[in-house]
C-alpha cells in the first residue's frame, strides 16, 4: 500500500469511529437510482464498501454474492458485526487498497464504488481497474465530487484547520457541526435528515481534514477517460440525506456491446 493509501486508511479508521450507521438514509439514496429488480441474483463488487450499508441493502434485495473492500480495518471490523446483525451471509468483506485486491477480469454483474473516486490520485487508473472487473453486460454506477464553488471553499479552510493536531481535529469538527447544523439544515430542508447534526460532524471531518485534497471533476472529463466504448449516464440523484447535486454526481456506466468497437 503506497503512503496516500496508508494515510488514507488511518484516516478512515479514526472517521469511522462512534458513527452510527444512517442504514434508511442510505436505502432511500440508492432507491433514487437503483431497484430491488436491479440487484437481484447479481455477483456485486462494492468497491470503497465502509461500514458496509450498501452492502446490507444490496443483500436485502436478494444479491446473489457481494464483495466489500475496503482500506479501512476499522471500517471493515464494523461492517462485520453488522453483518452478523442482519444475518447477510451472502457479503465477504477484504481489507485491502483497490490496487492490490486480485479480482477476476469481468467478474461482476454490478459495481458500486460511492465516495472514492474523490480519493484517487488517477482517475484513469482507477475507472480502467473498475471497467476491467465488469462483466461485458454488466454496468457500474459511481460517484464523483463536482468542481464547485462549495469544495473550492472548504478545499481552502481545510488548509487553515489542517494545522490542528490530530488528536483535536475530531473536537473541532463537533464545534463545527454544532455551530453550523441550524444553517446548514436551512439550506438543505428536511430531506437532509441530518440526524441531530452526526452526518453533519462526519462531513465536516472527511472534508476538512482529509490527509488527501479531493480531485473534483465533470461529467465530460468522465466521458472523455472512458473514451468510446461506454455509454455513460447521469443519474440526476436528488439532495437526498447523504447526497447533495450541488457538490456531487452520481454516473452510470455501461459497456457498449458493438461488435465493430474494440476493446
Amino acid at each position: 500500500m503506497n503512503q496516500n493509501n496508508k494515510n488514507l486508511s488511518s484516516f478512515f479508521d479514526q472517521s469511522g469511529k462512534n458513527y452510527d450507521p444512517p442504514l434508511e438514509e442510505m436505502k432511500e439514496l440508492l432507491l433514487s437510482y437503483l431497484t430491488p429488480e436491479d440487484i437481484k441474483d447479481k455477483n456485486i463488487l462494492d468497491a470503497g464498501c465502509g461500514i458496509g450499508l450498501s452492502c446490507l441493502i444490496f443483500s436485502g434485495w436478494g444479491a446473489k454474492h457481494i464483495i466489500g473492500v475496503d482500506i479501512s480495518s476499522e471500517s471493515i471490523q464494523k461492517a462485520e458485526l453488522l453483518k452478523k446483525k442482519y444475518n447477510a451471509n451472502n457479503i465477504e468483506y477484504l481489507v485491502s487498497d483497490l490496487d492490490k485486491i486480485d479480482l477476476l477480469d469481468k467478474n461482476f454483474d454490478f459495481v458500486f464504488s460511492r465516495g472514492v473516486s474523490f480519493y484517487s490520485l488517477d482517475l484513469q487508473h482507477y475507472l480502467d481497474k473498475l471497467t476491467k472487473v465488469t462483466k461485458p453486460n454488466g454496468f457500474l454506477i459511481i460517484d464523483f465530487v463536482r468542481d464547485s464553488k462549495i469544495i473550492y471553499l472548504t478545499e481552502r479552510i481545510g488548509r487553515i484547520l489542517k494545522i490542528i493536531p490530530q488528536n483535536h481535529q475530531k473536537k473541532i469538527s463537533k464545534i463545527l457541526s454544532f455551530i453550523s447544523y441550524p444553517i446548514i439544515k436551512i439550506f438543505l430542508g428536511k430531506k437532509a435528515k441530518l440526524n441531530n447534526g452526526k452526518t453533519v460532524e462526519q462531513m465536516f471531518y472527511e472534508h476538512f481534514f482529509s490527509p488527501v485534497t479531493m480531485k473534483t471533476t465533470n461529467i465530460d472529463e468522465i466521458k472523455k477517460i472512458l473514451g468510446p466504448n461506454y455509454n455513460v449516464i447521469d443519474l440526476n440523484v436528488p439532495n437526498i440525506g447523504l447526497h447533495s447535486p450541488k457538490t456531487s454526481f452520481y454516473l452510470k456506466i455501461t459497456k457498449k456491446l458493438n461488435e465493430n468497437i474494440t476493446n
